[in-house]
C-alpha cells in the first residue's frame, strides 16, 4: 500500500489520513510515520474557530483579518502536501492586506493557489 502523504510503500492497513487528505477520498491511508502530522493536524482542529460559510463576502473578509490560516490539503495544489513531507510542517498563510474573497475563495501571503472555502481542508486560528 502507498502512503496518500509521503507516498512511500508500506504494509498493514495504515491510518485514516483526514484531514491531511481529500474529505472525499475514503480509500486514502497514511504510514504510521505520516501518522503523526494528521494527529498535529487533529490538534490543531480542535482549536478552529468556526467560519460560517454562508456569511457574505464583508463578514468572511472582516473575520478572517489578522488570522493564520493553516492549511492540509488543497484540491488545486499540492503545496500543504510537499510542504508535509519536505518541512515537517503544515502549510501556513497569513490573509493578504485587505483580505482578499473572492466566491468564497481567499488567497494567502504564501501566493501559490487559491484556497477554496468549501472544499480545502483549513484550519483559521488566532495569531499566536
Amino acid at each position: 500500500m502507498r502512503c496518500c502523504i509521503c507516498g512511500c510503500e508500506f504494509n498493514g492497513f495504515g491510518n485514516n489520513p483526514d484531514p491531511l487528505c481529500a474529505s472525499d477520498d475514503n480509500e486514502a491511508r497514511c504510514c504510521d510515520d505520516c501518522n503523526y502530522s494528521v494527529t498535529s493536524a487533529r490538534m490543531i482542529q480542535l482549536k478552529q474557530i468556526e467560519i460560517n460559510l454562508n456569511a457574505s463576502d464583508e463578514e468572511l473578509t472582516e473575520f478572517l483579518e489578522d488570522k493564520y490560516i493553516v492549511i492540509f490539503y488543497s484540491h488545486t495544489s499540492t503545496a500543504p502536501t510537499e510542504c508535509i513531507v519536505n518541512n515537517g510542517k503544515f502549510l501556513t498563510g497569513e490573509k493578504i492586506e485587505g483580505g482578499q474573497v473572492v466566491n468564497k475563495k481567499v488567497m494567502g501571503s504564501w501566493g501559490h493557489f487559491l484556497l477554496d472555502l468549501e472544499k480545502d481542508n483549513y484550519v483559521v486560528i488566532d495569531k499566536f
